[in-house]
């Protein structure tokens, strides 16, 4: 996936897209070698690749005289690789050249689809696998409860969520054209997939919420800013520009191209019945629960939820009011807009309502991948007793 990552970043050649290409993939290639090393190191210390194996393993260390030091230092090295691959913060960096180097159709790509493997890994991985490892003594920090490896990734995920809403919500209220605004975006959002599993890691009675609430806000995620990178995509190649000075009057040139990415804004907006409504409540009821139910941080999450919201209705009503709702200028008046560009827009800003409005197979899907993500006990008999 990464291979083709790099040649796709830099397919228009010039020498801004060459240089984000070649930090794109510099940075990648040095976090896949990582990647190979902390196999490597896994392997060596536990015996098994097999998942449902070293998870079995590691919830019995002595049994199979695993030392846990070494496995919990592999899996912080493991989980900066996987940060690196979602853009988490302070893994962001590339994101911003990336995704305004590479063609439109690409950075929907990278937005929609790549990112959320890193997420997925973390998941599937740390939640599945990982969490069978009990703590050595000394390493559990104070407050926290459980004192297994999720209890000491607890608090680093939520620094990491912190730092991506902030960092990403300022970044987007700062930047002055369409693409900027939407990269820093993609930085913040990561950090609200990213809060309910911080909470899940700390508040054990929230898992299974918390993944389904990851879970449907990378899904919200992926479609919303797929399509409104499309849309930056479509403006770009009809006005020659995305800077907001340059593209005012679109709502009223582009009427239809104007509704889709309207539509998309409100939906990580979190505006009903737009599929990301759902996702932010999810988000929110997390964050009460644990609250409600003691974990520490918990009031802390609900705040943290509120203020990047309020970012994010901030940076999307600059750019509506700038880019849409502003004077119409002379590139606007005189752009083509690619009839075949607008529909896809149009579909998937339709797709958006009908999972909205549809929420409850989604919703469902979404609770039943987390109890399979936490019920590890099951995922290693099925697997162990298939290789019998």
């Amino acid at each position: 996936m990464l291979l083709s990552s790099y040649v796709l970043v830099a397919f228009y050649s010039g020498p801004e897209h060459t240089r984000a290409a070649l930090t794109y993939t510099v940075l990648n290639l040095l976090g896949s070698a990582l990647m190979l090393l902390a196999i490597g190191g896994l392997y060596a210390t536990v015996g098994t690749l097999n998942m449902a194996d070293m998870a079995r393993r590691l919830a019995t260390p002595a049994q199979f005289g695993v030392d846990p030091v070494p496995v919990l230092g592999l899996t912080v090295l493991l989980f900066c690789v996987f940060a690196l691959k979602a853009g988490i913060v302070p893994f962001q960096f590339w994101v911003p050249a990336a995704y305004r180097a590479a063609p439109a159709p690409v950075t929907a790509m990278l937005a929609g689809v790549v990112k959320k493997v890193g997420i997925y890994a973390i998941i599937r991985l740390y939640f599945t696998v990982f969490a069978a490892a009990t703590l050595p003594a000394g390493l559990g920090l104070p407050g926290f409860v459980g004192d297994d490896f999720l209890s000491f990734f607890g608090p680093i995920l939520f620094a990491m969520a912190a730092g991506s809403i902030l960092l990403g919500g300022i970044g987007a209220v700062s930047r002055d054209d369409l693409d900027g605004v939407l990269a820093y975006s993609s930085i913040g959002q990561i950090g609200f997939v990213i809060l309910p599993l911080a909470v899940a890691a700390t508040v054990p009675q929230v898992r299974p919420l918390a993944i389904a609430a990851a879970l449907v806000y990378a899904l919200n995620h992926g479609l919303t800013k797929s399509m409104l990178f499309l849309a930056s995509g479509t403006v770009k190649e009809a006005v020659g520009s995305v800077r907001f000075e340059r593209i005012g009057g679109l709502a009223k040139r582009t009427p239809v191209l104007s509704i889709g990415f309207f539509l998309g804004a409100i939906s990580l907006i979190g505006i009903p019945p737009l599929s990301g409504f759902f996702g932010k409540l999810l988000v929110f009821r997390t964050t009460a629960h644990a609250g409600a139910l003691g974990g520490r941080g918990g009031a802390v999450a609900v705040g943290l939820s509120l203020i990047g919201a309020i970012l994010t209705i901030a940076y999307f009503s600059r750019a509506w009011n700038r880019g849409f709702w502003g004077t119409e200028s002379e590139g606007v008046r005189t752009a083509t807009y690619a009839p075949s560009l607008v529909v896809i827009v149009v579909a998937l800003a339709g797709l958006l309502l009908l999972v909205g409005v549809g929420f409850d197979p989604v919703l469902r899907a979404a609770e039943a991948a987390a109890d399979i993500a936490l019920d590890r006990q099951a995922y290693v008999d099925a697997v162990l007793e298939g290789l019998q």
